[in-house]
């Protein structure tokens, strides 16, 4: 591109790209990365510029650089809403003008560059709130599909932790995308997966309000929005997701059965269940149970009384009448089939007890309020 045009268009200098028309032929001029005098002067945010380029080169609107993008993707990213305005102005313009153009601005807004992303995509990454919406106003009918990742805009922005952008998409499209238990992201995540992955609390009320369903939502490695909480040992996401859903808690993953507990317990990440040593209504920690009959194979019972064991959980060893129930159960000579029913009977129990010991821990932070009070001081489980 001709330097002067190049500064021209940058500076929104009209003058000399009135000039440089005569001799040079403005749209045929482009960058190393194929960006016309349209892209830089729409990066640059310079809208008086960009109205007097289209009104001369009209065909330049829907030109591409070498990334696919349009002017109005790199006009988005700058968060330049009045450039903006002037191109989706411009392009229904030329769409009422001329009907073999139609719906112009419709084109541009869903065309796509070479992540298969939108300007939509551009506006939610950088949380230009009030793009966003210009955007979907002008076209409220986009099912706004995922880019390369599988992130449609909205997953996008969930991920981002931009609760400003993920509100202004579900006030304003009409059917926002992934709020469905079936629409899915990158690896069989859902919304709320990317909510709870951007640290962001406010973002996770704002998915769970939309469709409390996805709490129990796994990914494809079976994942639940609570072993990603752990995981990244947010406790202020995990009381928000157990108040809503509370035996989420005890969902276990494809590859390890492993609970949210199992998932901080071998990371040491446990903020969120600082109070291990909680005692229930018969003065017994999770460890202590995990001590007792509540599993009948010994290597199923180690797995549980080690998780504990190595969070820093202790045994209330001031209670004396407790140690009769650290006796292990009695092993029978039994079939093979009887060991399997055994052992599938002993995990259960462990997920079980992982469970009490998660609901203990919680309550006794005060992450977690039970209806009817602490669920120890009833005989019902809730």
């Amino acid at each position: 591109m001709d330097s002067d045009l190049f500064a021209a268009a940058i500076s929104g200098n009209k003058k000399i790209l009135k000039m440089r028309h005569a001799v040079t032929g403005v749209e045929t001029q482009l960058t190393p990365t194929k960006n016309t005098v349209l892209h830089l002067a729409s990066e640059s945010g310079e809208a008086a510029c960009v109205e007097q380029i289209l009104i001369k080169y009209a065909d330049l609107l829907c030109k591409t650089n070498s990334k696919g993008e349009t002017a109005l993707h790199v006009a988005v990213r700058g968060g330049h809403l009045k450039v903006v305005r002037v191109l989706l102005d411009y392009a229904k313009k030329a769409s009422s003008s001329d009907k073999s153009k139609k719906d112009v601005h419709l084109q541009l807004i869903r065309m796509l560059n070479e992540e298969q992303e939108s300007a939509l995509h551009e506006a939610v990454r950088y949380d230009h709130v009030e793009i966003v919406k210009f955007l979907i106003e002008k076209d409220p009918e986009d099912e706004h599909s995922p880019n390369k990742h599988h992130m449609s805009p909205l997953y996008l922005a969930t991920l981002k932790g931009h609760v400003a952008s993920v509100n202004a998409v579900f006030a304003n499209c009409k059917q926002p995308p992934g709020i469905k238990t079936t629409d899915k992201g990158p690896d069989g995540r859902t919304l709320l997966h990317a909510a709870v992955m951007s640290g962001s609390t406010e973002c996770v009320r704002c998915i769970v309000r939309q469709n409390l369903n996805l709490t129990i939502e796994k990914d494809n490695n079976g994942w639940t929005a609570l072993h990603y909480a752990a995981y990244f040992n947010f406790s202020g996401i995990i009381k928000d997701i157990t108040d809503e859903k509370k035996y989420v808690a005890y969902e276990t993953d494809k590859t390890a059965e492993r609970t949210a507990l199992h998932i901080a317990a071998q990371l040491g990440k446990l903020a969120a269940l600082a109070h291990r040593d909680a005692l229930n209504k018969d003065s017994l920690t999770p460890l202590d149970l995990v001590r007792g009959r509540y599993c009948e194979s010994g290597s199923e019972q180690e797995k549980v009384q080690n998780l504990l064991e190595q969070i820093g959980a202790v045994q209330n060893l001031n209670l004396k009448n407790t140690l009769d129930m650290y006796k292990p159960l009695p092993r029978q000579n039994a079939t093979d089939e009887r060991l399997e029913i055994t052992r599938k009977l002993s995990r259960t129990r462990m997920f079980i007890v992982a469970f009490i010991a998660t609901i203990t821990l919680a309550i006794a932070a005060n992450l977690i309020n039970l209806p009817g009070g602490n669920m120890y001081q009833d005989s019902r489980v809730i």
